[in-house]
């Protein structure tokens, strides 16, 4: 998850195994083909993707066929994405949101530039995020619309199908699995109870951060290994 007015983002890991690796993600990426209107790759278009309350951009160029990749990206959106070609119609995507750790695709097929567009509605793209395991993510949307009582993450944490809290709601637990087991990280660093003296998992006595101040969460179930 991130945090508002920070470049800080929190992923919580849920291990099912002592011997589970863990991937610390802080950012998204975008992938995806750009296509010519004869259905081969558009080489060398720029791909501008713009972060738009931010302002900020990245800018990269799709290959010979027409595939590119971007990562680094910030979590969260809107963003506006450019498909800007010297030989085809230039395109733009908008109302496009990154999610942590996920990567989002975008596919999408440029038009002649003689082609006089009459009318447009919808999109011609076609895009998918792409996650596996039994993943949840919850937008700032979701975070500050959902009931809580104790301002735990814990509380939007145990959305998570296979995430439970025990015992007074201190400790959370996958599949019944130890709570040991998992992993908190924030901007990629650990907030987890390494010496085992919180019943909470937390290295404090309470929650390192309240859900006030998170944009978006990202629970991650790791497969067994």
């Amino acid at each position: 998850m991130r945090l508002t007015g920070t470049a800080s983002a929190i992923a919580v890991a849920l291990g099912l195994a002592s011997a589970t690796a863990v991937a610390q993600d802080t950012s998204a990426s975008m992938c995806g083909s750009v296509l010519a209107p004869s259905g081969q790759g558009a080489a060398n278009t720029r791909v501008i993707i713009e972060h738009v309350p931010s302002g900020s951009r990245l800018e990269t160029t799709t290959d010979a066929s027409g595939a590119f990749i971007a990562s680094g990206l910030r979590v969260g959106g809107p963003y506006r994405v450019t498909l800007d070609s010297d030989v085809y119609r230039d395109a733009t995507y908008t109302e496009v949101f990154l999610s942590l750790g996920d990567t989002y695709r975008l596919n999408a097929q440029l038009e002649a530039a003689n082609v006089e567009r009459i009318s447009a509605t919808g999109s011609a793209v076609n895009y998918a995020q792409l996650n596996s395991g039994s993943s949840s993510s919850f937008g700032e949307e979701q975070i500050q619309s959902l009931p809580t009582y104790g301002h735990d993450l814990k509380e939007i944490v145990r959305l998570n199908p296979l995430a439970a809290t025990i015992g007074e709601g201190d400790e959370l637990v996958v599949a019944g699995n130890n709570p040991k087991y998992n992993s908190i990280t924030v901007d990629g660093i650990g907030q987890n109870d390494d010496f085992g003296l919180n019943g909470n998992g937390y290295p404090t006595q309470r929650s390192p951060i309240s859900i006030d101040a998170i944009e978006q969460i990202t629970v991650d179930v790791v497969p067994f290994n």
